[in-house]
């Protein structure tokens, strides 16, 4: 092989013990809490809040929902439904503005209709059309 190609770069490197970094820093800060809850509140809130605090850090420390991180999808979740709606499949709305030129058989039409001479009624054909009117 020429070059050498890295492998398993998708696990993390452990450092402290069985724990990488990021795992380590969530457990500390969870830790970090309890500490500060434990002489802030009474006992029984330190105790709900650090029972709180330490199983979510080790969700987000140790579960690997589809492979992935868990606090990685927790952030693709919160842009999922805080991010506005878009639907692919709807096509938007477009304005489509159409010139049609007139061809040249519509334009000899036009000049056809305007040579032809209006009809001409006089007064003795309104007399006739009323005659066969009444006579019905």
């Amino acid at each position: 092989m020429r070059f050498p190609v890295p492998q398993f770069i998708e696990i993390e490197d452990k450092i402290i013990g069985p724990l990488s970094w990021r795992q380590f820093g969530e457990l500390a800060f969870a830790g970090a809490i309890s500490f500060i809850s434990y002489f802030l509140f009474a006992k029984w809130v330190w105790f709900l809040i650090s029972v709180i605090c330490f199983s979510i850090a080790s969700l987000l420390a140790f579960w690997r929902p589809y492979g992935l991180r868990a606090d990685q999808m927790v952030l693709w979740a919160i842009k999922h439904f805080t991010r506005p709606r878009f639907y692919f499949w709807q096509t938007p709305e477009k304005k489509i503005e159409i010139e049609i030129e007139e061809s040249s058989f519509l334009k000899k039409r036009k000049e056809k209709e305007e040579e032809k001479r209006p009809l001409k009624i006089e007064k003795e054909d309104f007399e006739k059309l009323a005659k066969i009117l009444d006579e019905r």
